[in-house]
């Protein structure tokens, strides 16, 4: 089918390879040979204008933050950020979906929905808290919200540096477990089969629902709920690199290809899949801040050689 052609070129347009015209051009089907050429030369303009972008993200959130007013009864907002283009989609960033649901005086929850196909968002609280949220993760949180009265609701994945206020604890929901924090830099993970809140500094206290006895986490230490079981346990844990994705920058230095895959995985929350015989192969330097991963895995292949496959989220290398 003539699709199955464009399907093709898509694909190898998506891994970084060129075009080779020569193995279609036997199939009366298959896209002319000029065609695909400007094709290729479209995608790669624009790879190149997509590159470049960076939105700003916090002027955005300041912008809506500052058009809700103390009156507002109840609204849903929610934001799609699109970074980079898919296909030949170029770029998108969409603001959507902000109406009213009830028009009585009975207050509702002002829902903040955050969805990217990669890349996080950033949010600053009115009581000075910055949230870092992950792809389709949300924050959730009333009209009353201050910094005498914080508290939150967090779906999905999310880092957090709460403001220190010793009389005025900040309260964090997540599934039906609540997390009570004194001034602190945590990270939260929330997926079907567990849930985990592991703390970099500072004090919190975890409880698997909010009648339940408290759990007290200390840096470096993480409170694990398994869902399947209900059983809740504290472990110790690498808190900065379950928080490593909620940073400015990921630098690498001279680490081996098996450490590399590691923190790709982190980054950009995918799974690459590494075979036994290269995990122990070559060193890398390098710093990232905005590139997409394909980028830095065809970087990686120039300097060795190495067989990069990709399947939707899943990327395996031999």
């Amino acid at each position: 089918m003539k699709h199955d052609f464009w399907i093709n070129i898509i694909n190898k347009l998506k891994r970084g390879e060129s075009l080779d015209s020569s193995l279609l051009l036997n199939d009366k089907k298959a896209p002319s040979v000029d065609l695909q050429k400007d094709v290729e030369k479209i995608w790669n303009m624009i790879q190149y204008k997509a590159s470049s972008f960076n939105p700003d993200k916090e002027k955005a959130w300041e912008i809506v933050n500052n058009h809700i007013s103390e009156k507002v009864k109840c609204i849903t907002i929610s934001f799609q950020w699109i970074y980079r283009s898919v296909a030949v989609v170029i770029l998108l960033i969409a603001i959507s979906s902000l109406y009213i649901i009830n028009h009585s005086d009975k207050e509702c929850p002002v829902v903040f929905q955050y969805a990217t196909l990669n890349g996080k968002s950033k949010i600053a609280l009115p009581d000075g808290t910055q949230v870092w949220l992950a792809p389709h993760s949300e924050i959730i949180y009333a009209n009353d919200f201050s910094p005498e009265n914080r508290n939150i609701e967090i779906k999905g994945k999310a880092y957090l540096e709460v403001k220190k206020d010793s009389l005025h604890p900040f309260f964090v929901n997540v599934d039906q477990s609540l997390v009570k924090v004194y001034g602190t830099s945590f990270s939260i993970n929330s997926t079907k089969e567990e849930l985990v809140v592991s703390l970099l500094s500072g004090k919190i206290s975890f409880q698997k629902t909010p009648i339940d006895n408290p759990f007290w986490i200390n840096p470096g230490e993480a409170a694990v709920l398994d869902k399947s079981t209900g059983n809740a346990f504290i472990e110790n844990t690498d808190a900065y690199f379950n928080a490593l994705w909620a940073q400015e920058k990921l630098k690498i230095e001279k680490k081996s290809l098996s450490e590399v895959v590691k923190y790709l995985n982190q980054w950009y929350d995918v799974d690459i899949v590494l075979a036994d015989n290269l995990k122990d192969k070559y060193k890398y330097t390098f710093t990232i801040t905005t590139e997409q991963l394909d980028e830095i895995l065809r970087m990686m292949s120039r300097i060795n050689p190495m067989e990069i496959t990709y399947d939707k989220k899943n990327v395996s290398i031999k």
